[in-house]
């Protein structure tokens, strides 16, 4: 279903290191377009649907069993145990597709490597502008900004997990969809750093972002 494919599939091959397994590697998901189930063909015909994962797979999703399963946005790797009737899935890094030339970044582990953007600190500020500094590194649960240099930012991830989203100079990262931004915060929109302009109607941020809080900023 990688794009409302439901037509042409991914073909997955043997294990090399177990025959009793099928895998995928690598896969880029992306959530808004993509939903997962392995299908078995024989003479080119579905036969069997599984959608039953693992309970001990590194991955966050909705549905499984009978449903689509829907993950977040990521890189995976997919086994699926033919004996067990089970897939096990992976995650192994970070993907997003971007329009905006610059925004915001937090994410649970650090980083092996990046493509697809320009990676920024905080670095200091002044009377209407915000001073940045690039990165050589992503640390885990650090908020950072992005400079795009392609369509999809891709991260592979190293290390372990970090639980909690981290402060950063004035960024203020987030794991969880729907985080409230305080009101005096700033979040990066169009290309700038925008308040709220309704009191009443707080601006949001999705998981893995950040806002960021001028006041906090040293530098």
């Amino acid at each position: 279903g990688v794009k409302g494919d439901w037509t042409n599939g991914i073909p997955m091959t043997v294990n090399p290191d177990n025959a009793d397994e099928y895998v995928l590697t690598d896969q880029v998901i992306i959530k808004a377009t993509d939903s997962v189930k392995v299908v078995t063909l024989t003479d080119g015909q579905a036969t069997a649907w599984c959608g039953k994962v693992d309970s001990w797979s590194n991955a966050t999703y909705t549905g499984g069993g009978e449903a689509n399963i829907v993950l977040e946005d990521g890189i995976y790797t997919f086994y699926f145990k033919k004996n067990d009737n089970e897939i096990y899935i992976n995650q192994t890094g970070y993907a997003r597709n971007v329009t905006n030339k610059y925004g915001t970044i937090c994410l649970p582990y650090a980083a092996a490597s990046t493509t697809g953007a320009i990676f920024y600190r905080v670095a200091g500020k002044e009377t209407g502008k915000v001073y940045l500094e690039s990165v050589d590194a992503l640390e885990a649960g650090v908020p950072y900004i992005f400079e795009k240099t392609a369509s999809q930012i891709k991260v592979v991830y190293t290390g372990d997990k970090e639980t909690t989203a981290g402060l950063a100079n004035g960024l203020v990262g987030t794991f969880a969809d729907n985080t409230t931004v305080p009101n005096d915060a700033y979040i990066l929109y169009g290309g700038a750093f925008c308040t709220n302009s309704d009191p009443a109607d707080p601006n949001k941020i999705n998981a893995y972002r950040a806002y960021l809080d001028l006041d906090e900023v040293q530098g």
